[in-house]
């Protein structure tokens, strides 16, 4: 049965960690700005649990009530703790239950209070079961500007055979800020390309004459056309023969990408190693760049809760450099 958590608990003296303390542990235990005091206030107690309401049951569930739900807030928050430190959930249910820190992080103030089970999840009504092998995981972030940090404003999980244009469209139509900006057209800066470039630059002319350029010599030669759309020159070896080198469209293709990558002002190919560190930060406490986790609804929840803290951790940074910048 559904059951909202109180925000505020009633404060018992005897059972606080606070009142067994020596007065400087209890300073830094109360201390606002520590990491589980800042957590607690910008994390566990905003957490929602209105929207989790519909994975339990209710008096209208063929009338069975069950008994009240363990509280919803302290579980979303114990899921985006252990995605900060990278434990499995039995380190995780052990720090909540013995380490003082952590327990002050998720509200549990009173040395009485029960830690919940690592296996509460289980009281969840299970919907939309799915068969699939694997998964993948799409990020969408803003852009830093003017010293601002980029943030993670949605994450989608779905099965390995999903296509990237299908995350795409749904990131476009779920951002309002990109909406806006793709409401006339989308540009897409390509940040690099793969492989050695070349030794020769290649331009096709209007009128199809393809003209190389030798990077290593700056020698600039017409091609011969062999057939459409290929092109030959003739280079002279250093033991004086002669050799012959072929072009193809696909080769002018992509020397005309490289010449617009290479284009882009070094700050906006920046922009795409942003997009990189994201995806290296939210696999970093997994193992060959893989979870734990079996089903879709368990990887969407561990999805959410490490997207929550990478916000926050980021959010958390950009506050003490604007403070230093401030005090300065």
């Amino acid at each position: 049965m559904f059951k909202k958590s109180p925000k505020t608990k009633q404060f018992d003296m005897f059972s606080s960690p606070s009142g067994l303390l020596c007065e400087r542990e209890e300073r830094l235990y109360d201390d606002p700005s520590a990491w589980r005091n800042t957590f607690y206030r910008d994390v566990t107690s905003n957490i929602d649990e209105e929207i989790f309401k519909p994975l339990y049951t209710t008096e209208n569930d063929g009338n069975r009530v069950g008994r009240p739900n363990v509280s919803i807030r302290i579980l979303v928050a114990m899921i985006i703790l252990k995605e900060g430190i990278g434990c499995s959930d039995e380190q995780l249910y052990e720090h909540c239950r013995f380490n003082l820190l952590y327990r002050r992080a998720l509200g549990m103030v009173s040395l009485d209070e029960e830690c919940p089970t690592i296996d509460s999840q289980a009281e969840y009504r299970g919907k939309n079961k799915q068969r699939v092998k694997g998964f993948v995981t799409n990020i969408t972030e803003t852009v830093p500007e003017n010293g601002k940090p980029s943030l993670i404003t949605d994450v989608k999980v779905k099965g390995a055979t999903a296509a990237d244009n299908d995350f795409f469209e749904e990131a476009v139509k779920k951002t309002e800020k990109n909406r806006e900006f793709a409401k006339d057209k989308i540009n897409i800066i390509s940040g690099g390309l793969q492989g050695k470039p070349s030794r020769f630059d290649l331009n096709l002319k209007d009128d199809q004459t393809l003209e190389v350029t030798d990077k290593a010599t700056g020698e600039i030669k017409t091609a011969i056309p062999v057939k459409p759309d290929e092109w030959k020159i003739v280079l002279e070896n250093a033991d004086g023969k002669k050799s012959y080198r072929y072009f193809k469209k696909e080769h002018v293709d992509k020397a005309e990408v490289r010449r617009k990558v290479e284009s882009i002002p070094f700050e906006e190919r920046k922009k795409r190693n942003n997009v990189e560190a994201a995806m290296f930060q939210y696999c970093f406490h997994t193992r060959n760049n893989k979870t734990r986790y079996r089903t879709l609804f368990k990887h969407g929840l561990q999805a959410i809760a490490r997207c929550a803290w990478m916000n926050m951790r980021r959010l958390f940074w950009f506050d003490n450099e604007l403070s230093l910048q401030i005090a300065k």
